[in-house]
């Protein structure tokens, strides 16, 4: 519609008993912005259409529903691939756990850079610290 002119009035139907008024609403671009009875005299029983709780939904509900669907379906998929990424990376992180394990166990003399880049070999306190570090990857990624 035009700025300002009124999209739709959407009648809001019976509420309570049978004798009340009905209402209209006035919405402009989805904001309520009147609602006034459209009758001033109360209605008669038989003017009033019976809406059984198993009514078929409107267009709007049924859009809304498909978007709360479709919103649950992405937010599960989402959750899946998160749980499948997180799966392969407990089996990488184990794998290469057990590998340090078996390096260190193999009492081969072990070297690494330290931070001022030089090359140092591991004491028995540094591999046995190292075996502990390495224990406790495989506790936590191997189960």
């Amino acid at each position: 519609g035009h700025a300002g002119a009124p999209e739709v009035i959407h009648p809001l139907g019976v509420f309570g008993e049978p004798h009340q008024t009905i209402f209209l609403a006035l919405v402009i671009h989805n904001h309520l912005c009147a609602k006034a009875p459209a009758a001033a005299e109360p209605i008669a029983k038989e003017k009033i259409p019976a809406t059984p709780a198993s009514a078929p939904m409107g267009a709007l509900e049924k859009e809304l529903l498909a978007k709360k669907k479709q919103s649950a379906d992405e937010e599960a998929a989402k959750r899946r691939a998160d749980e499948e990424r997180n799966a392969k990376a407990k089996i990488e992180n184990c794998a290469r756990a057990k590998q340090a394990k078996a390096t260190v166990d193999s009492g081969m003399r072990i070297s690494r850079a330290n931070a001022a880049g030089q090359i140092e070999v591991l004491d028995e306190a540094a591999l046995a610290k190292e075996r502990a570090h390495i224990q406790s990857i495989i506790d936590s990624e191997c189960r």
